[in-house]
């Protein structure tokens, strides 16, 4: 289950990092 939770976090923080549009 933790992975999950930390992996969903991953993918989100990836995310904003790749599309900075809200900086």
């Amino acid at each position: 289950m933790l992975g999950l939770l930390g992996l969903g976090l991953l993918g989100l923080y990836s995310l904003r990092r790749r599309s900075p549009a809200t900086e």
